[in-house]
Order: C-alpha cells, then sequence, then structure tokens
C-alpha cells in the first residue's frame, strides 16, 4: 500500500484536474499545442498522452485524456490506457471524492461517479479514452444541446 501511495504522489503531479485555470495547465504540460477560443478548449502532449480540456467560467469542467498510437501504429483507435494510469488518472482527478464504479449494462465503457455526485469519469474500451466531467458542466452542455433541439425543431 506504501508502494501505491508513493506511486500516485509522484504521478499525479503530471495529470490535469478538473478546476484548474488555462495557466495552472500551461504549468502542467507547457504551451497548447491548439486552442480553441470558440469551445473554451485546449490541447496538450505530455507523456505520451494527449490531454484535451474543456474550461467553464476559467476552470476546467472537463477532461479527456488518450494515449498517442504507437508510431507507425495505422489503426483508428487510440492505444489502451493500462490500469496503472486508470487508477492514477481517477485519483488525480477525484477533488478529494470517492469514485463508484457503475456497471456497464453496454459493457463498452467503465464509468465512475462520486459518492457525492459532483463529478463523473468515463472510459470508453473501443476508442480507449478517458473522460472526466464535472456534473455541474455536464448538466449546462445537455440543457444548451436540449434548447438547441427544441430551436431547430420549432414549426414542425
Amino acid at each position: 500500500m506504501k508502494t501505491l501511495a508513493f506511486f500516485f504522489a509522484l504521478v499525479s503531479p503530471l495529470f490535469a484536474r478538473l478546476g484548474e485555470s488555462l495557466e495552472e495547465c500551461k504549468a502542467r504540460y507547457g504551451e497548447p499545442y491548439e486552442v480553441l477560443q470558440e469551445s473554451s478548449t485546449a490541447c496538450f502532449n505530455k507523456a505520451g498522452l494527449t490531454v484535451i480540456i474543456q474550461f467553464d467560467k476559467g476552470r476546467a469542467a472537463g477532461i479527456v485524456f488518450h494515449k498517442k498510437k504507437e508510431a507507425g501504429e495505422t489503426a483508428i483507435r487510440n492505444a489502451p490506457l493500462s490500469e496503472t494510469e486508470l487508477v492514477a488518472l481517477l485519483a488525480s482527478n477525484s477533488g478529494g471524492a470517492t469514485w463508484v464504479e457503475r456497471e456497464d449494462l453496454v459493457l463498452v465503457k467503465k464509468i465512475y461517479d462520486t459518492k457525492e455526485e459532483s463529478r463523473i469519469a468515463i472510459y470508453d474500451k473501443i476508442q480507449h479514452r478517458l473522460s472526466f466531467f464535472t456534473m455541474a458542466y455536464l448538466n449546462m452542455i445537455e440543457a444548451k444541446k436540449e434548447a438547441e433541439e427544441a430551436k431547430n425543431l420549432n414549426g414542425f
């Protein structure tokens, strides 16, 4: 157990955390390779991972991690994250809360949420992407989507 705690102490500085500012993310990863102002998104590469961070009110509200494909690999999918990487990323984005794994009825995703229901993490087993969101951000995105759908169907 001490070894695992030591491991997390070493790796957790590598990973972005929900709630960080763009400046904190830049300090962690260096300059982003792409910034999309219209969607408040910054994209980074570090330690073999691509990190895509969505900001809301200046703070990281959504983070997607995926491992870069091996050189010469032509597969559409990303390389899978190891169990060690999954555990480390979950730990660094818990915000001090405890993750609970939900039962996945479709067997293509691992879904975790916090007991406080303030965060959710989804590991896509096909695309090998681990996504973190605050529930407030996810709810806001869903409300925008529903409003857009209603607007598009106006007059039908």
